[in-house]
């Protein structure tokens, strides 16, 4: 089992079912979604949304593990947060301020940003 092979879930085998055919429009995506959800009805189960334009083989991950950016340099995101604040991208203090302006201004983040619906 490798690094990232940990992270990734079984794909459940009725979403085939109920995606055979091609989603045209978001009216088809919302009514496909909740046919799903109805098939999964009294199982405890929290749905996350990725928001992803297209299906990818690895794991929800965020951006700064997927680029490697970290790989031998363990003060990357320290030195990212620097200069943001020294070119005026981002006046925060806080990590998690830093991450969000880090995210939105496209750089690598720790965040991943996800839609959850419990059931």
């Amino acid at each position: 089992m490798n690094e990232n092979s940990a992270y990734v879930l079984p794909k459940d085998k009725r979403v085939k079912e109920i995606s055979e055919k091609p989603i045209e429009n978001v009216s088809d995506y919302i009514s496909k979604i909740k046919e799903y959800m109805e098939s999964r009805k009294g199982e405890n189960y929290s749905y996350v949304y990725r928001g992803e334009p297209q299906i990818y083989t690895t794991s929800c991950r965020a951006n700064i593990f997927r680029r490697g950016v970290m790989d031998g340099n363990p003060f990357f995101e320290k030195s990212l947060f620097d200069a943001m604040r020294q070119n005026r991208l981002t006046g925060e203090k806080r990590y998690l301020d830093n991450a969000i302006d880090a995210q939105h201004g496209e750089f690598p983040s720790r965040l991943l940003d996800v839609s959850i619906r419990r059931l």
